[in-house]
């Protein structure tokens, strides 16, 4: 609905389909034809480095048709990552957007270190422990919950007083999908279940010395029951449910159903309610607490980090009238790379850019999402295609100029049989191949099948494989990139992907052994625990309010905590 007056137009681009070059030529169209100006364009790369050659591209192609006036004025374009578009305009309206024209931005890494000691530091002491008991009871981890709950709070804009209102619904939430209580109290329900449980130990005990079930299921099954009645109310939650799972021998079934019954009735327990509701107030107020003295750390320090910058944007900078219709003035399209990618606050800072700038060209597609675990969701993309199918432009560019034709075919087939059934189209992976299959070059797709057992012989399989490559008997050929034309394979044509770090050392120790050099990245000696405290001292010498270098020599020397926060 904010962007139904936006001129829209959305490119979907499959790896290797020119994404870039559409990109491109959707910004030198508009330039050349003077319906926009270089400092009129906004343009969001993943990257600094796609923005630098997204800028030079256009640059180049400019000079090509003679607009050299255009093309000496792309400097002024804003160009660059959502970060760094962000500290742009936030350096720009500083005063508006309540924070300092100096302000010194938290390295990544940093922020990470600093957020988890302010979850740390926002425990206390008056119901840790008791927190501690219910959260062992159910399982969980609690503080790490919190800290999860808190970072997902601020991927969202949401803060610490709407966190702490969220609790209740969340409680309630959950909670509906569980039986109402079905006993009076908590004691009352671990009788019941504990009597269950001590019946079926008799049944079954006194069915065995009758001569009847003996098999190893039944004794496996009996002596987890005692088990549980040893430890009786100390039984945690999944504990208690594990019951549902466990098998017993058919000659002891009738004898254990009702304490399976028993086990499935668990979910009305009183206390089950309770503790739940004690874990999701106690995980979504430690969160909010967090978020307090993170927000609060960040300000006395000057300091914002790479969040802020998008939340402080979108929900502080562009909500602002004044400057909203001063950057009207000011901006005419934007240009949005990877979009895919994006996350709910992107999404929201984008939609109200594309709302000042008018017209928005998005380029991405959900298949290459890979950032979900930095809060980014390829869902939106299609949510908000979906939202605007009917006004949206859209461009499907379904050629792929990267691969030979078979290897597209292939690679085309593979990923619709896992993608069609998560809801993807599958159109999506239909694709056309124009390179061909140029003659002279072996099949781009051979499978190895390597009979082994262990890790060692598997690096010893693959060495093979690769020495049987480069064999000049063999005739493999690959198609040079610049002359375009085939030539036996190289040592440095070959890439090999390994799960681990170690396995990829072995395969280059056989590789060598074999006479084949191969080049494995190495952490060096500023990696190592030695270099990491040298350096760390170094800059905590430098400034003592360094938070993650205070960190790393408390955790490396294991000294009383450092007053970093």
């Amino acid at each position: 609905q904010a962007m139904g007056k936006t001129k829209i137009t959305v490119i979907r681009a499959s790896a290797g389909t020119g994404k870039t070059y559409s990109l491109t030529e959707e910004l030198r169209e508009r330039l050349a034809s003077q319906s926009i100006e270089p400092e009129q364009v906004i343009a969001v790369t993943f990257t600094r480095a796609a923005a630098a050659e997204l800028k030079e591209r256009v640059r180049s192609k400019l000079f090509a048709r003679g607009l050299n006036e255009a093309a000496q004025r792309m400097e002024t374009a804003l160009i660059g990552t959502v970060h760094s578009v962000c500290e742009s305009l936030l350096r720009r309206f500083a005063f508006e957007s309540g924070i300092s024209p100096e302000v010194e931005v938290l390295p990544e890494e940093e922020a990470a270190a600093c957020f988890s000691e302010a979850v740390s530091s926002a425990l206390t002491s008056d119901r840790t422990e008791e927190i501690g008991r219910i959260a062992a009871r159910c399982s969980v981890d609690w503080i790490a919950a919190a800290a999860e709950v808190a970072q997902k709070a601020r991927d969202n804009g949401i803060g610490p007083e709407a966190l702490r209102a969220m609790a209740k619904r969340s409680e309630e939430g959950y909670l509906k999908y569980f039986m109402p209580p079905a006993w009076p109290n908590a004691a009352a329900a671990d009788n019941a279940f504990l009597a269950a449980i001590a019946a079926a130990i008799r049944r079954i005990e006194s069915n065995r010395k009758e001569g009847g079930d003996e098999t190893k299921l039944t004794s496996d099954f009996l002596l987890e029951l005692k088990r549980m009645h040893q430890k009786g109310s100390r039984m945690t939650w999944g504990e208690r449910a594990s019951i549902l799972g466990m098998k017993c021998g058919v000659g002891s079934r009738e004898a254990a159903e009702p304490v399976i019954e028993m086990a499935f009735r668990q979910a009305a327990h009183p206390g089950l309610h309770a503790d739940v509701a004690g874990l999701i107030a106690a995980v979504y107020g430690l969160a909010a607490a967090a978020l307090d003295r993170y927000d609060r750390w960040k300000k006395e320090r000057g300091l914002i980090d790479f969040t802020d910058m998008e939340t402080l944007t979108a929900f502080t900078l562009l909500t602002n009238p004044a400057i909203e219709k001063n950057l009207r003035r000011e901006f005419k399209l934007l240009m949005v790379d990877e979009f895919q990618d994006t996350s709910p606050v992107q999404l929201a800072l984008f939609q109200r850019l594309g709302d000042i700038a008018g017209d928005v060209v998005w380029v991405g597609d959900r298949k290459q999402s890979i950032y979900k675990f930095r809060g980014c969701d390829p869902d939106l993309m299609e949510d908000a295609y979906s939202a605007l199918k009917d006004t949206a432009k859209e461009k499907v560019l379904d050629a792929c100029y990267r691969s030979r034709a078979p290897l597209v075919d292939f690679c085309s087939a593979v990923f619709a049989r896992t993608f069609v059934p998560l809801g993807y189209r599958r159109e999506e992976f239909r694709l056309a191949a124009p390179r061909g299959n140029p003659p002279g070059l072996p099949s781009p797709v051979e499978v190895w099948s390597l009979e082994s057992k262990n890790a060692e012989t598997d690096s010893l399989l693959i060495a093979e494989g690769v020495r049987r490559l480069l064999d000049p008997r063999e005739k493999i050929t690959v198609e040079d990139r610049v002359t375009g034309k085939p030539r036996p394979v190289r040592p440095n044509d070959i890439a090999i992907l390994r799960s681990t770090n170690d396995q990829c050392e072995a395969i280059s120790r056989v590789l060598g052994n074999i006479g084949i050099s191969a080049s494995v990245a190495q952490g060096g000696l500023t990696s190592t625990p030695e270099g990491v405290y040298v350096i760390s001292s170094l800059e905590v010498v430098l400034d003592r309010s360094a938070a993650l270098p205070a960190l790393l020599i408390q955790s490396l020397s294991g000294r009383a905590k450092t007053e970093a926060l």
